[in-house]
């Protein structure tokens, strides 16, 4: 959906990998789910808000997860959006580019 609108995609199969991919470059914009195994999208928001590079960087949590506490959780680590799955393509396209377009 994202390559379809025209952006540039990195992929990474779980947190562990995202976040050695996210330390080898820079992205504007991380996407995480929340279950993964290795490390969940919690710890990786959390891991990339130690990095300098990352403080700013929007964070969206993709995940059919959706309680209130783990909301909470993802806020207190830094995550910038929380989106249920599934979710429209225009929908979830809207959000990115907002985020995208928001200064840092």
């Amino acid at each position: 959906m994202l390559e379809r609108a025209g952006y540039e995609v990195a992929e990474a199969r779980n947190g562990t990998t995202g976040l050695e991919t996210a330390q080898q470059g820079f992205y504007d914009l991380v996407i995480t789910d929340l279950n993964m195994p290795g490390m969940n999208g919690l710890a990786l928001a959390a891991e990339l808000r130690k990095l300098p590079r990352y403080e700013q960087t929007p964070i969206i949590v993709y995940s059919t997860e959706c309680r209130a506490e783990l909301k909470a959780q993802g806020k207190s680590v830094g995550v910038s959006a929380w989106v249920v799955k599934p979710c429209a393509s225009p929908v979830f396209l809207s959000g990115v580019q907002r985020l995208l377009a928001k200064p840092r």
